[in-house]
């Protein structure tokens, strides 16, 4: 393959080894009206954030063995690690605050059937999907409240999805790449529609969370639909540059974590020589590194 996955490989590697704590908090930092507002919503996050992953890693090994793309399923594996990371994280602050846990909800129900509807590419689409539309969804979450441990925690997970929507965009892209034109356009075309239908689902049953960060229908979705536009639509055949997420996450906790160049995306020249860079895109007006900007109707609700 194309994309570096020693250097993914290396990235996951360093972070497991580096989990991040729940943030420090007491009972009193969350009102009564924002666990009642947040408390539905916050505990259906956490249940679709603790699959196994069994499918997706089982796809994984079949490709590996099919395109010679060692070490993809170890990468996955610890992807999936980290993710069960983030419903622990959630879970505990969930429990500290006595938010009950869900154990079933459809949504979740229909996302692990799609999931399991086809090989790979199909599952690490819907997977991105939902990581996309989570990084909209942690930022408004982080705004609907006052509570700070809650706040420190949305961005700690907001950091980690960010390199792992970095780690997806680069595979699929690749997929893409080797595709006639035609059918990567049917491709984009139908997972563009999906992301929408996924938006809207995700206002329905969240929006009264995503209100309280100040989001319309309009401006929720164009917010994943920008997400969707950085990430996934930009040129298929060159890496992207993607900030390493211990980075973005030491800044947002105040830490100063040293970080390995090998972690770091993307890597030095002399670690990848085989990648080529990307041509400069210039970024949706309301998404700056995963974040809505100053501009953005949503960041001007703070």
């Amino acid at each position: 393959m194309q994309t570096d996955l020693q250097v993914w490989l290396d990235h996951f590697l360093y972070h497991a080894g580096r989990r991040s704590p729940l943030p420090e908090g007491d009972n009193e930092g969350l009102t009564a009206y924002e666990r009642r507002l947040i408390a539905d919503s916050i505990a259906t996050f956490q249940l679709g954030e603790q699959s196994e992953g069994r499918t997706l890693l089982q796809a994984a090994e079949r490709f590996e063995r099919a395109h010679g793309a060692e070490p993809l399923a170890r990468i996955v594996q610890l992807f999936i690690s980290e993710e069960q990371h983030h419903a622990a994280l959630l879970g505990e602050f969930m429990d500290q605050h006595g938010i009950a846990r869900k154990h079933s909800d459809w949504t979740d129900h229909v996302f692990r059937w799609a999931r399991r509807l086809a090989g790979f590419e199909l599952s690490t689409r819907v997977l991105i999907t939902a990581e996309l539309i989570g990084i909209v969804y942690y930022r408004a979450l982080e705004r609907a409240t006052g509570c700070r441990q809650l706040q420190s925690l949305c961005r700690i997970l907001v950091a980690d999805e960010l390199a792992h929507v970095g780690f997806e965009s680069d595979v699929l892209k690749e997929i893409q790449a080797r595709r006639a034109p035609v059918i990567r356009a049917a491709v984009a075309l139908a997972h563009g529609a999906f992301l929408r239908a996924v938006s809207l689902v995700v206002w329905l049953t969240h929006r009264r969370v995503l209100r309280g960060a100040g989001h319309s229908l309009r401006t929720f979705r164009r917010a994943c639909r920008d997400q969707y536009t950085f990430h996934l639509a930009g040129p298929i055949l060159a890496a992207r540059p993607v900030p390493c997420a211990e980075s973005q996450a030491s800044s947002l906790r105040g830490r100063t974590n040293s970080v390995p160049s090998s972690a770091c995306w993307p890597p030095s020249a002399t670690a990848a020589p085989t990648m080529r860079a990307r041509s400069a895109t210039p970024r949706p007006s309301s998404v700056i590194d995963g974040c809505p900007s100053s501009t953005s109707p949503a960041a001007t609700s703070r």
